[in-house]
C-alpha cells in the first residue's frame, strides 16, 4: 500500500494503523530521507533505500517523494490519495511543530 497526500493529512498515522491491523510493516519515508540535524539524504542513497523497501514482500510506505515513486507503484496492490482540507493540514502541522519544540 501507498500512501499520498498533503503534510499533515494523515499519512503516517493511517500507515501506521493499516500496518498493525493488516500485520505489515509501516515505512515513513521522511525517516528514510532525512538525516540528524535535519540533513537530506543523498540523492542516490535514497532511493536505493526505497527500492529496498519496495522489493519486500508486503508493506504499507507513507511519503509522497516523487522521485522515488515509480518503484513503489511498481509493486503496490494500493494506492491511497489523502484528501483533506488545507486548513485541517495546516492545523495539524502547527500542531506537530509547536509539539516538537523543545
Amino acid at each position: 500500500m501507498v500512501i499520498l497526500g498533503p503534510p499533515g493529512s494523515g499519512k503516517s498515522t493511517l500507515a501506521q494503523q493499516l500496518g498493525a491491523r493488516h500485520g505489515l510493516p509501516a515505512f515513513h519515508l521522511d525517516r528514510a530521507y532525512w538525516r540528524p540535524g535535519w540533513i537530506e539524504a543523498e540523492p542516490a542513497a535514497f532511493r536505493a533505500e526505497v527500492e529496498r523497501i519496495a522489493a519486500l514482500p508486503a508493506w504499507v510506505i507513507d511519503g509522497n517523494y516523487t522521485d522515488t515513486i515509480a518503484p513503489r507503484f511498481a509493486r503496490a496492490d494500493t494506492v491511497i490519495y489523502l484528501d483533506m482540507p488545507a486548513w485541517r493540514c495546516t492545523a495539524r502541522v502547527l500542531r506537530r511543530t509547536l509539539s516538537s519544540l523543545g
